[in-house]
């Protein structure tokens, strides 16, 4: 995501009409959930939360497809995203006491 870009990638970027700036932030958000997942291999609630994690980036990604009214590639995210909603729910059980540390 930082590096290179599939021509791809790239068109479907450039459709969506955001500034460099975003497309660096959502790639810094993606990498803490994908550092999250890999700790959670060692440490389940590390896991949990990295999975809960991309359950927000990918709701965020969807929504950005839809607030620029593209509607060819939300889905792509939504897909993605409902995999993760899965992984949480498969590790409910280690997501709730982290819910419970924030408040919620």
């Amino acid at each position: 995501m930082f590096a290179g870009k599939p021509e791809n990638v790239a068109k479907q970027r450039e459709a969506l009409h955001y500034p460099r700036w975003y497309w660096l932030l959502a790639g810094c958000v993606s990498s803490i959930g994908t550092l999250l997942l890999l700790g959670g291999l060692f440490v389940p609630r590390l896991g949990a939360l990295g999975a809960a994690w991309m359950v927000a980036y990918f709701i965020v990604a969807t929504c950005t497809h839809l607030i620029r009214k593209d509607f060819g590639g939300f889905a792509v995210p939504l897909v993605v995203g409902l995999f993760f909603v899965g992984l949480v729910a498969l590790r409910w059980a280690d997501v709730t006491p982290l819910l419970a540390m924030i408040g919620l």
